[in-house]
């Protein structure tokens, strides 16, 4: 009787809302280049317009650590709505990062911006991802990207482009793995107790 309530109480700790944090979301989507302005001075040379292109993105979270008051917020629960902002201490502290990759169809031109961003947001509502900004306006490149479009800019080059994508899918952080423990252990608690219950069932019946 004791092992089945302590594995029903098991299976309820697991069953019930988990407010574990989201501190992973990764986007993949397609997209076309609608303006393109080229430099052969420096070199820099943009795709042409109308070309398609795919586009990964792989956004890390803040997490947990650090005090909220020196800029660190907690990570965003299963629950959040609202806007998740990145500061830029905990980009530059390593707690937050972003990366995406532009590529071309014929990956003759596979854009990899670096990940030095100065700002990013996430905007969740009950913890579904709709929206996202990142940025980096430093020197010499400044790059963007948000669910809707993403550019390029070469600082003191004249060259830049961008364009349009839409994402076609989108996936998040996985459940905590403590609450899959307990929800195995909580069943394997409970049928334990269920044999130990048909086997004394079954030992009056013999007597």
């Amino acid at each position: 009787m004791h092992i089945f309530v302590i594995g029903a109480a098991l299976v309820a700790i697991a069953a019930a809302p988990v407010t574990a944090a989201i501190t992973d979301l990764s986007f993949h989507g397609t997209g076309v280049v609608t303006y393109s302005v080229s430099d052969p001075a420096s070199g820099q040379f943009g795709p042409a317009v109308g070309k398609a292109v795919v586009i990964d993105v792989d956004i890390r979270l803040g997490t947990a650590a650090g005090d909220p008051a020196d800029g660190y917020p907690p990570a965003p629960s299963n629950s959040f709505t609202g806007t998740y902002t990145m500061t830029p201490m905990m980009i530059s502290d390593g707690y937050s990062s972003f990366d995406w990759t532009v590529s071309t169809a014929d990956d003759a031109s596979s854009l990899d911006p670096a990940n030095e961003y100065t700002a990013g947001s996430v905007d969740f509502v009950h913890c579904h991802p709709t929206g996202f900004l990142l940025s980096h306006l430093g020197d010499p490149d400044g790059h963007a990207i948000s669910n809707h479009s993403w550019s390029f800019d070469f600082g003191e080059s004249p060259a830049m482009w961008g364009g349009t994508w839409r994402p076609d899918s989108i996936a998040s952080s996985t459940p905590e793995p403590s609450s899959w423990a307990f929800l195995v252990a909580g069943f394997g608690l409970v049928g334990v107790a269920v044999r130990r219950r048909d086997g004394s069932a079954k030992g009056m019946i013999g007597a």
